[in-house]
């Protein structure tokens, strides 16, 4: 799609993406957060040692990084939910996959709620990505966040390590994951910045840049 010179407003999901836009086209944008449909625990003191990763199961995702991270920590359960978009990816996946890394590809979202309520962080492993809803969803219910280095779920959604932790490498993966699960003061903040993403801020900057 092209944009004219008079196209009225431009609206970009995160400022990674404006960065992309501009170095594109060179035109700029309003940045909008996607509005995220924020969970609610009956508490997040009470967690498990239990990392989950949500997304279609395809292979951008990079759900090998975190089979890799598992097979460091077999004490750990990681859950990775999500619908199945790529089969011989996830067969792939589950031909490597260690004992300690359960698949929920048909989970309810009651399911999920239960699942994030327990989980000690959200580990995110797609590269680049624009904005991870996921990531918020899990910050929602005091999962710390950990993610790669790079896209919306760094530079926005936890900048760039204030609220959660990020990563290049694989050894840096393991590394910022073992912080993750000993920061139990990060839960409340993690879960207060989720509140940034929720549907009202969404309104909100939407009825402002559009001066409806």
């Amino acid at each position: 799609m092209k944009l004219g010179e008079n196209t009225r407003m431009i609206a970009v999901n995160s400022s990674f993406t404006l960065r992309l836009l501009k170095e594109k086209i060179n035109r700029s944008a309003d940045v909008l957060y996607p509005p995220v449909k924020l969970i609610e625990c009956d508490s997040i003191d009470e967690k498990d040692d239990i990392v989950v990763s949500l997304g279609r199961i395809v292979r951008d995702k990079n759900y090998d990084l975190v089979i890799n991270i598992a097979k460091k920590f077999p004490r750990l359960k990681f859950i990775i939910i999500g619908r199945v978009q790529d089969s011989q990816y996830y067969n792939e996946l589950l031909s490597k996959s260690p004992s300690n890394v359960i698949f929920l590809t048909n989970a309810s979202e009651d399911d999920k709620r239960k699942i994030l309520c327990k989980a000690k962080v959200i580990l995110h492993a797609k590269v680049k990505e624009p904005f991870e809803i996921s990531v918020v969803e899990g910050m929602s219910t005091g999962a710390v966040p950990v993610v790669h280095k790079s896209g919306g779920s760094w530079i926005d959604i936890i900048e760039e390590g204030k609220y959660g932790y990020g990563y290049l490498t694989e050894e840096e993966a393991v590394e910022s994951l073992y912080q993750a699960l000993n920061n139990e003061s990060l839960r409340k903040e993690v879960k207060e910045r989720a509140k940034l993403f929720n549907t009202i801020n969404f309104e909100e900057k939407f009825l402002k840049i559009t001066n409806l």
